[in-house]
């Protein structure tokens, strides 16, 4: 399950989206789908390989197979998640409110990967020491059941290496 704030950049909505859930979030998932490609493209397949010649990309495959299940922030309220792995993104942008809200759901056999680069905050309403991750971080160290992996370099490219250092 991939569950993700729906925070517009600068606070500024695109207003009302057609379609059902999956279509509506599909825009605002979309990172976690180039994700799975770049997963998907390191681990040496190239999609010409893939039994629907390569026509079909990763994250819309494990859509289809029901392997993949996306889900807004706003409507985890009464859920208990039992037995996922949960893919909590950009939980740099969230209060600690949120991720709260996220992770209470957290039920049996559920494994939480919580995304986050406090070096990319861009909501309005959070900063580094009052946003959702740094609260996570803060208020479950000491556990066994919670661990923390600092990436010491950018993931992305050299250039934005570049842009995390020179425009921060």
């Amino acid at each position: 399950m991939a569950i993700k704030p729906i925070i517009p950049v600068g606070g500024n909505d695109i207003g009302y989206l057609k379609g059902d859930k999956n279509e509506k979030l599909f825009q605002w998932l979309k990172p976690i789908f180039d994700n799975l490609q770049a997963i998907d493209m390191f681990r040496g397949r190239r999609r010409d390989d893939e039994e629907d010649g390569g026509r079909q990309p990763l994250g819309d495959k494990m859509l289809a197979n029901g392997s993949l299940e996306l889900e807004a922030l706003t409507y985890m309220r009464g859920r208990s998640l039992h037995g996922y792995w949960v893919i909590l993104d950009e939980s740099q942008n969230t209060t600690e409110h949120e991720v709260k809200t996220a992770l209470s759901r957290i039920g049996g056999k559920t494994k939480v990967v919580m995304l986050a680069d406090l070096s990319q905050i861009d909501s309005q309403y959070v900063d580094a020491q009052s946003c959702g991750a740094s609260g996570v971080i803060e208020g479950l160290k000491g556990s066994g059941l919670f661990a923390v992996v600092n990436l010491s370099e950018a993931q992305r490219s050299p250039f934005t290496k570049l842009v995390s250092e020179r425009l921060s």
